[in-house]
């Protein structure tokens, strides 16, 4: 039997395992790149992993997957903003269900941070995921992305998710191009195309014994056609198929009922934390 405990984001008890398949999960999306490229750091040695991809982007330097003793924990979270403050770059830091210590989110607000975004963590047994898929209408297709154009549309329908785009998402994701098109690559990139136009984007992480979504998004123009949920089950499959049996997400405000209806199930929130705008 799995043993259980209560989460640093106030959630009840749930399987310690699924936690901490959830937190390895959401460090291979947040780090893997930067671990590898010249310019970006990730680094795990604090008791924590801080990614940082030299960008002025908080979307790629991110803490999260927070283990720490509560004595330690000031000291850690001074490295962190020493670390970002010395570079001059914003960041984020996700506070996950299997965060310790118990107190993180407080320790975080007297350190000067504050919550800007709570998603609820969800998770699903991916062959329910499976009887709920849907067939594709129309036009409409799913698939991996496999060409350096491929990934160029990816990143331009992500980055749009900004007004104006950002850029350092186009920069991102041109750097990590060969990693990311490399056979092997445990982040997998999918594209949502109606004939020859990209419409959305997921990414699927494969680590921690689960499948991690991410970056699930529709273009503006093309909202409300279904093509979200698409764009949930048809990556997720291909999962299941390599014979991963769990996928995990964290829910945008507003989607949860989609996730739902999907067979995904609450164990608690991640909360974004970051530095407020200076004045």
């Amino acid at each position: 039997m799995n043993s259980s405990r209560r989460s640093a984001n106030g959630s009840s008890a749930v399987p310690a395992s699924l936690l901490d398949r959830a937190d390895r999960n959401l460090a291979l999306h947040s780090g893997w790149i930067q671990r590898q490229l010249p310019g970006m750091t990730c680094q795990d040695d604090l008791g924590l992993q801080l990614a940082d991809s030299g960008l002025p982007c908080d979307t790629f330097n991110t803490v999260c997957h927070t283990r720490l003793a509560p004595d330690l924990a000031a000291d850690r979270i001074a490295a962190v903003l020493d670390h970002f403050g010395a570079a001059n770059r914003p960041f984020s830091w996700w506070l996950s269900p299997g965060d310790q210590p118990a107190d993180l989110d407080r320790r975080l607000t007297e350190a000067g941070l504050v919550a800007a975004e709570s998603e609820a963590a969800m998770a699903a047994d991916l062959e329910e995921v499976a009887a709920q898929r849907a067939p594709l209408g129309g036009a409409l297709r799913i698939a991996r992305v496999g060409t350096v154009e491929e990934l160029r549309r990816f990143a331009a329908v992500l980055a749009a998710n900004w007004d104006p785009p950002d850029q350092s998402v186009l920069g991102f994701y041109h750097a990590a191009a060969d990693l990311l098109l490399a056979p092997g690559c445990p982040l997998r990139l999918y594209l949502a195309w109606d004939g020859d136009e990209a419409v959305g984007t997921a990414e699927v992480t494969i680590g921690g014994k689960v499948a991690g979504l991410y970056n699930v998004g529709t273009a503006a123009a093309h909202r409300g056609r279904g093509i979200g949920s698409h764009l949930v089950t048809s990556p997720l499959e291909d999962a299941r198929r390599d014979g991963i049996a769990i996928g995990i997400l964290q829910a945008a405000p507003g989607a949860e009922s989609l996730y739902h209806r999907l067979g995904f199930r609450s164990f608690g929130r991640y909360t974004e934390f970051k530095l407020p705008p200076r004045s």
